[in-house]
């Protein structure tokens, strides 16, 4: 932690300051806690001063360097992460239409910001990425985020490139209403991997002039969407669950109801075996 603090006060121009290591209890005589300037939620538009700040002074010489087109993609992550079901196939479709795969955490948080700076149209899921982009974003920038739970963090999210930005262009795509969440999870949005619908995506992305042709977004046969839902479940050894908020709770679901397969358990079917084993 003290690294990444001490590249953020580098970036920002200044020397790292004093630390204190205090490894038994000890006494002070006075403790100054000033407002918090940024931080999650209603928290991420962050103070004007703080803003003001990173504008004049956040990776002032990093130059831009990177292609004009980037996908910011979460497909290295590992599953307990969550994502989009078919993240792989919007990337696919993406690189057709020029956007360059980007993986940030393959990568210093230079590299990072050079790239965001040089991308004239950035795609991504929603995500923690997307708070470094909107310190170097800018008006002339164009960005689409795809929603990847059903939760409100990719509205905030929008709004936080909009407001650091003094502008830019940004667009949500939505996902459907319901995504899916492994057993044995204690609130849903922590790993929910939400569900595109690729057709009305790509509708969206032509309008604003995203992508140059819909003909290849086309929906994913029911039952293969089934498989890759299984095989999410697979690699983190629990039946997958559907939901609708990401306050779900899973915690009191067996991972796995079978140990043969993987189960796929519809919304209400689950509540409904849920409140009968509760006695509701």
């Amino acid at each position: 932690m003290t690294g990444d603090i001490q590249r953020f006060m580098h970036l920002c121009g200044w020397e790292m300051p004093p630390l204190l290591d205090l490894r038994e209890p000890t006494r002070l005589a006075e403790v100054v806690v000033p407002m918090q300037a940024c931080g999650a939620l209603d928290l991420m538009i962050a103070a004007p001063e703080y803003r003001t700040m990173i504008h004049e002074r956040f990776a002032r010489d990093v130059s831009p360097e990177g292609p004009e087109k980037i996908y910011i993609s979460r497909t290295g992550f590992l599953d307990s992460h969550g994502s989009l079901v078919e993240e792989e196939k919007l990337e696919r479709l993406l690189q057709a239409e020029g956007y360059v795969p980007f993986h940030p955490q393959d990568h210093s948080i230079e590299v990072q910001v050079a790239t965001y700076k040089a991308a004239k149209e950035i795609a991504a899921v929603d995500g923690s990425p997307l708070h470094l982009l909107a310190m170097v974003l800018r008006p002339h920038q164009r960005v689409v985020i795809f929603q990847r739970r059903p939760a409100p963090e990719v509205f905030l999210q929008a709004h936080q490139l909009e407001i650091f930005s003094d502008g830019a262009f940004v667009k949500i795509v939505k996902a459907r209403e319901k995504g899916w969440s492994p057993a044995g999870i204690r609130r849903a949005a922590l790993s929910v991997f939400g569900m595109l619908d690729f057709p009305e995506a790509a509708e969206t992305l032509m309008q604003d002039g995203f992508i140059s042709s819909a003909e290849a977004w086309t929906e994913t046969d029911r039952d293969v969407q089934r498989e890759q839902l299984r095989a999410i479940g697979k690699a983190l050894g629990a039946d997958m669950y559907e939901v609708a908020s990401p306050r779900e709770n899973l915690s009191e679901l067996p991972l796995r109801s079978h140990p043969g397969r993987i189960r796929l358990y519809p919304n209400k079917r689950w509540k409904k075996r849920l409140a009968e084993k509760n006695g509701a």
